[in-house]
């Protein structure tokens, strides 16, 4: 079966548009990705300042305390 000249046509055009949608929504999500990727980045860069949980203070206090007969556990 043959399509019409004019209705191919018409198809043409519903396509190309569907396409250059979908390639305008495909550049907006790799601009959003992309401003993703720079804040990771910046993040990563950015000095860490980690805060000890309280279970991991009362631990360290605990091997503090367990050690101090032996050099405070240095080997010298």
């Amino acid at each position: 079966m043959e399509l019409p000249e004019e209705k191919a046509k018409e198809m043409s055009k519903d396509i190309l548009n569907w396409i250059k949608i979908d390639l305008e929504e495909m550049k907006k999500k790799m601009k959003e990705y992309e401003e993703q990727l720079k804040q990771m980045l910046q993040q990563s860069e950015s000095p860490d300042i980690s805060i000890a949980s309280p279970d991991l203070l009362n631990q360290l206090e605990q091997m503090k305390k367990s050690n101090k007969g032996n050099n405070g556990g240095l080997i010298l």
